[in-house]
């Protein structure tokens, strides 16, 4: 909000927003955990990082207290411009919820993950493989904070039950957002 740059936060690289005939750039060594930088004023770089000219890449910002912030398309040039890529870090909001079955019974211990309505990520596209996804708990009732504004979509994973997606609704920096979630057989 104020235009400084923070002094602990991460980046990863993660899958970008391609057009046809686009090429996807590597990034598997920052696409887990993302590499976190200390006390460099929000500067940041790729380093020795491999990445090939022409294809495409996406980056995602965190930093703790903070929602995420992503940019969804950069393309990998060898003579890049020398202009900052900015990503701002806001308050995010609040996603409150409850996920029940078709016939009314809570879902207990249903991973809840989180991506932007109009592309597959950030957050999780596969909860489940995010040990750290937030579940259900023995009412049905879950809680995601620090979730970046805009329309998103929650994914749904719950035991003997398919994947469900509930969205997209729209997420505002400050405000809590209240989904009830039914899912199928």
């Amino acid at each position: 909000a104020t235009g400084s740059g923070l002094d602990d936060f991460t980046i990863r690289f993660v899958e970008p927003q391609l057009r046809e005939g686009e090429e996807e750039g590597p990034y598997r060594p920052w696409e887990v955990d993302g590499r976190r930088f200390q006390g460099t004023d929000g500067w940041w770089d790729s380093g020795d990082e491999k990445l090939t000219p022409g294809t495409y890449v996406a980056i995602e910002a965190s930093a703790p207290g903070r929602a995420p912030a992503r940019m969804p398309r950069l393309l990998v040039e060898t003579a890049p411009s020398r202009d900052p890529l900015v990503l701002p870090l806001g308050s995010g909001g609040t996603i409150r919820g409850v996920v029940h079955t078709d016939t009314g019974e809570p879902v207990v211990g249903a991973i809840i993950g989180w991506r932007f309505a109009n592309s597959a990520g950030p957050g999780q596209t596969e909860p489940s493989e995010d040990p750290g996804a937030p579940k259900s708990a023995s009412d049905g009732s879950f809680e995601l904070t620090l979730v970046p504004s805009g329309n998103l979509v929650l994914s749904i994973e719950a035991p003997r039950r398919p994947a469900f997606d509930d969205g997209p609704f729209e997420v505002r920096a400050g405000a809590a957002v209240m989904r009830k979630i039914i899912l199928p057989k």
